[in-house]
């Protein structure tokens, strides 16, 4: 099947969401990944974009940190999934070299580091 350009998500959809996500962690954020199918180069007219956040630190609990993630990208219509994590819980993961963590940092993207 033939996947029209219109219906990808573009590099500068992408940066506007890095940015409200920067602005909605700031000063905590870390690093932002990119991973899933537009990191591995296959998006399809179907894909939704997958982000990974890792906060240097974070009060809230995991489900309202996410909660703020979503809520910055309010009026954008780009179909976002988000994790966030702190860095404790980022090291934590990345001790299994399994995880999807690690997976994440082996094949995603860097988008954003501090």
């Amino acid at each position: 099947m033939e996947v029209k350009a219109d219906s990808l998500i573009t590099s500068d959809e992408i940066s506007l969401i890095v940015n409200r996500l920067l602005i909605a962690y700031h000063p905590n954020i870390k690093s932002i990944y990119l991973f899933g199918s537009y990191a591995w180069g296959t998006p399809n007219e179907d894909s939704d974009l997958d982000i990974m956040v890792v906060l240097k630190e974070s009060e809230q609990n995991p489900h309202k940190r996410v909660v703020k993630g979503y809520k910055s990208l309010r009026g954008i219509m780009t179909p976002t999934d988000l994790i966030v994590y702190t860095q404790e819980e980022y090291q934590k993961l990345l001790e299994d070299e399994f995880s999807f963590c690690n997976h994440i940092v082996k094949e995603g993207k860097k988008l954003y580091e501090c």
